[in-house]
């Protein structure tokens, strides 16, 4: 039995050195399903299960349309296309459960856009992006997508532990008909070939090559943040003229990490009648006060300032979207929302937290919320920030 003197010279135990000094990312191109030429009807693709790979951090979703013979002058692609050429994607837990979705592929363009990923989220400003317009290919495109579940590259909070080759995570995709990606389509549909590629950390040693412990999982392993997207009000459209106190819905009885609206006109159905349609200003009130009394032209301003998408045109590289708005609870840290973000923003909300809108519509318009909220394991909110308190 050691003596009272022999306990107080032992030395603790050092503490383990952060997850992401031992955890070393890894990208994984694990499915390729066939391609599918694009017809009169939806057609879901076969479901993807990213391999085991320890922590799992998103999925690149590469999708490329390639026609033939084509001999229409000029194709025309709608205005949320190609992205538009997903109908819907989702990914869901090993109890097929929603985590990201269902969503179609322009929703997802948006979250990559604003949800604070990337320096530069815009995937039309990818190299890799492409859409061809005339021509015999005319109709082609290309793009990536990501869908993520990572929020925090610094700490890798937001990673889902999947080392179970029995009990795997699903995203299924369906795409959609010809005639919603174009308005002058091409002679012949394109057929469309869907890569997955899954991005992981690898499972750390125990100890660096000097002996110090290294984590074994990030901090708060098992929080895990959430995408969902809903129609404001219910169903149907706002109408034009003023409506008071709509409630948003997405996230509450969480921290919310972001939301985007997307407005849509009736008249037209297109973002840009949306955009001409938002209300200016629009208020948001949180438990009874005030946060937002802002003009659109302002808001604008900011996305444009935070983001970095100084572009005059917009719907293009570099560029705003029409009718989409954010609100990040994300930039604590940089003036970029997302970038190594703290947590120290997030909108604390309870289940029955009145989070609202007022405005005057111009025209009447659907207007949709991006809601992105995180769920602690513990349900402790302070353990998704910085320092778990």
């Amino acid at each position: 039995m050691a003596t009272a003197t022999q306990q107080k010279g032992q030395q603790a135990a050092p503490a383990p050195l952060p997850f992401r000094v031992g955890a070393q990312p890894e990208s994984n191109q694990d499915f390729v399903p066939p391609a599918v030429t694009l017809s009169a009807a939806a057609q879901p693709l076969s479901t993807y299960h990213p391999s085991a790979e320890s922590f799992l951090r998103g999925v690149w979703v590469q999708v490329a349309g390639t026609t033939a013979s084509n001999v229409v002058g000029t194709v025309v692609f709608k205005p949320d296309a190609p992205f538009a050429v997903i109908n819907t994607i989702s990914f869901t837990d090993v109890q097929q459960r929603f985590i990201v979705g269902p969503l179609g592929g322009y929703d997802l363009l948006v979250i990559n856009k604003f949800g604070g990923y990337f320096s530069s989220g815009d995937p039309r400003a990818d190299a890799t992006y492409s859409t061809t317009t005339t021509g015999g290919t005319g109709g082609s495109f290309a793009f990536y997508l990501f869908l993520p579940l990572e929020w925090d590259l610094r700490t890798g909070m937001g990673t889902l532990v999947n080392k179970s080759t029995a009990s795997t995570f699903s995203v299924n995709l369906t795409l959609d008909v010809n005639t919603n990606v174009y308005s002058t389509v091409p002679t012949n549909p394109p057929s469309v070939q869907v890569t997955f590629s899954q991005e992981a950390y690898l499972q750390p040693a125990a100890a660096d090559a000097q002996g110090n412990p290294l984590s074994q999982s990030p901090q708060a392993i098992g929080s895990t943040q959430y995408w969902s997207r809903s129609v404001v009000g219910g169903a149907g459209a706002l109408s034009l003229g003023s409506f008071q106190n709509i409630q948003l819905q997405g996230g509450l009885g969480f921290p919310v990490r972001n939301i985007i609206l997307e407005c849509y006109d009736v008249a037209a159905g297109t973002r840009a009648g949306g955009d001409a349609a938002f209300p200016t200003p629009l208020l948001l009130t949180y438990k009874g006060v005030q946060l937002l009394n802002q003009n659109k032209n302002l808001w604008k301003t900011k996305m444009s300032r935070a983001f970095g998408y100084n572009g005059t045109t917009a719907d293009a590289a570099w560029g705003l979207e029409n009718g989409v708005y954010s609100l990040p609870f994300n930039q604590d840290n940089t003036n970029t929302p997302g970038d190594a973000e703290l947590g120290n923003s997030l909108l604390q909300t309870n289940t029955g937290t009145v989070l609202a809108i007022s405005g005057s519509m111009v025209a009447s318009a659907t207007l949709y919320e991006l809601a992105n909220w995180i769920v602690p394991a513990n349900g402790n909110p302070g353990s998704v920030r910085a320092g778990g308190r």
